[in-house]
């Protein structure tokens, strides 16, 4: 496997290494309080021989881990959606399913405004970056976190060598609201992609999950009926 690849969990066999279900961000996340505890520490900030699952990261990342927003909120959606994954074992077919990537090869904490975000990730090395990873895994589930991801997926630098690696789009990204009673609305987006030979590439565009205003976990939770499906095929 490519030693450039930006993955933060392991590799398994038969689960993710092909087929899988992949989470895609923006970039590796370092918040401030990462800056000042790395600064507090001379013991290494990972080790990468240790296994782990994107829901147990605590082998490789230390009990740490186990604050991180993003990966904190990306598990509830997943309980919301009636798939509670294992964090404190390896688990089960679906943790091991599952491979954690960002689109950037880059790291900060925070991305900036929408068309600032659109340019960086659009820039030649990071579409290299995004289209390595898709070629290495072949997801056949590709969870984006973050609004910009899907626009970036489609724009014409990006669509055509996607497409040659998964298949054909069926369609075009189909943005689905909930209702709210408070709080805000937010789009979901939903797009396929097939291949003669009958594989396929589910592309799902969620808000991103650590920082997106407003969005509430209940909020997401209520897609549970149209999540289901796409998450159970890993079971």
């Amino acid at each position: 496997m490519n030693s450039d690849l930006n993955i933060t969990n392991s590799i398994f066999k038969g689960f993710n290494d092909n087929n899988g279900l992949m989470i895609c961000g923006y970039e590796h996340g370092h918040s401030i309080a990462d800056q000042e505890r790395d600064k507090n520490t001379t013991s290494p900030f990972h080790n990468t021989e240790l296994e782990c699952t994107f829901s147990n990261q605590t082998p490789r990342y230390g009990e740490v881990a186990k604050t991180w927003p993003y990966q904190k909120t990306i598990k509830k959606w997943f309980r919301s959606w009636g798939f509670p994954l294992d964090e404190n074992g390896l688990g089960g077919k679906l943790e091991k399913s599952i491979i954690l990537t960002n689109w950037a090869n880059t790291q900060g904490h925070k991305m900036g405004i929408e068309t600032k975000i659109s340019s960086k990730l659009l820039a030649d090395e990071q579409v290299d970056n995004f289209l390595l990873h898709i070629e290495s895994f072949r997801p056949r589930v590709l969870l984006l976190m973050g609004s910009q991801l899907i626009h970036c997926l489609n724009n014409k630098k990006v669509i055509s060598s996607f497409e040659t690696i998964v298949g054909k789009r069926v369609s075009i990204a189909k943005s689905i609201q909930q209702d709210v009673e408070e709080g805000r609305r937010f789009k979901v987006y939903f797009q396929e992609f097939h291949k003669k030979a009958g594989d396929h590439c589910q592309v799902v565009c969620f808000p991103h999950p650590s920082g997106s205003i407003g969005l509430r976990d209940g909020y997401i939770a209520q897609y549970k009926k149209l999540m289901a499906p796409i998450i159970s095929q890993f079971c």
